[in-house]
């Protein structure tokens, strides 16, 4: 079986994903810039278990079901990535969650939330 690690920080997001079986396992809260209608989400993909990643980005909305993505694509080994989102309503909490891709599959950071201004 082949596996393929993702890492994301800062707030350290750990994903090991294979064809078969997906553990994830996270903490902390990476939103920074958190306004009323708007926010930065932060990732890190510090490792990539040896097979760089075509596609990094994040999901986000009011719940578990998202429901809004980004991603972007080209090359992606270890570093730091950020997303600002708008349209947000005052006092919301809003759920998100990191990812990144490669030919194994994608890999999910654990749902995490803030809350708007």
């Amino acid at each position: 079986m082949k596996f393929q690690d993702f890492c994301f920080a800062p707030r350290s997001f750990l994903f090991r994903t294979s064809r078969v079986s997906r553990k994830v396992l996270s903490g902390g809260n990476a939103a920074t810039l958190v306004e009323e209608a708007t926010a930065t989400l932060n990732g890190e993909i510090t490792s990539t278990g040896g097979e760089d990643c075509d596609e990094r980005g994040f999901d986000w909305g009011l719940d578990v079901s998202y429901g809004n993505s980004w991603t972007e694509l080209g090359t992606f080994g270890t570093g730091v990535f950020s997303h600002a989102i708008g349209g947000l309503s005052p006092g919301t909490t809003i759920h998100f969650r990191a990812k990144a891709h490669n030919s194994i599959g994608w890999g999910y950071g654990s749902d995490l939330t803030f809350v708007t201004k």
